[in-house]
């Protein structure tokens, strides 16, 4: 995976994807946005984390709240007319920390 990282701060991290490729396969170019945000408490404990990622295709958010031990997964297409019918906005909440990934 390429990607330049283009903003860090203390609690906040911008990073744009410029390509991917598996073993020696060939290099797959897309565009795509990863950013980090979170809070820690006086202790360095997280107390929030917010991540996002984002594609031509869509947007998916994810919202972790340790008062609640949880995290809120939303998922919106990037273009609503066009992507509605393929790629659905979905929301759901889930116990704990849950990291964006790849599936």
């Amino acid at each position: 995976m390429f990607f330049s990282r283009f903003k860090q701060e203390k609690d906040e991290t911008k990073l744009s994807i410029s390509s991917i490729s598996y073993d020696t396969a060939s290099t797959t170019a897309i565009q795509a946005t990863v950013q980090y945000e979170w809070s820690t408490d006086k202790a360095g404990n997280l107390k929030e984390l917010e991540q996002k990622v984002t594609t031509d295709a869509q947007t998916i958010e994810a919202h972790y709240r340790a008062k609640k031990n949880s995290t809120t997964i939303e998922r919106k297409p990037a273009n609503k007319t066009k992507d509605k019918d393929d790629n659905p906005e979905s929301k759901e909440t889930l116990s704990g920390l849950r990291i964006l990934k790849k599936r």
